[in-house]
């Protein structure tokens, strides 16, 4: 979602809002693994990986991943997640990219920005 956000500041787009869940976050919630990133993820549930680091692969390997996760938390559709896991949607648009995080009683995910403007 980072690289979609700077891309789109760079070229000037416009995003409309976008929900979105990070499967790091969603595999630290429900696996226990020694390294929840994408490539260990995708390894433990047998997705195939073809091209790391290139954007249709780990578009289709995170894709693969979140669905998998959502499986082994026992979920039919992300609209569950908050919930089940505790966890709050990243909101991407235009202007800000607030990254997916675990709700804790001391948490204000609106407050939670991870960075306002892109980086260019």
């Amino acid at each position: 979602m980072g690289a979609l956000f700077d891309a789109a500041g760079f070229l000037n787009l416009t995003i409309p809002p976008t929900p979105y869940f990070c499967t790091v976050v969603m595999s630290r919630r429900i696996l226990s693994l020694p390294s929840n990133r994408l490539a260990n993820v995708a390894e433990y549930f047998g997705v195939p990986q073809y091209a790391a680091h290139r954007a249709g692969d780990d578009a289709r390997v995170a894709g693969e991943v979140a669905l998998h996760l959502l499986s082994a938390a026992g979920l039919d559709w992300f609209d569950a997640l908050p919930d089940a896991l505790q966890i709050a949607p990243g909101h991407l648009d235009t202007d800000r990219n607030i990254g997916t995080k675990r709700i804790t009683e001391f948490s204000d995910h609106t407050t939670s920005l991870r960075r306002q403007y892109p980086r260019f």
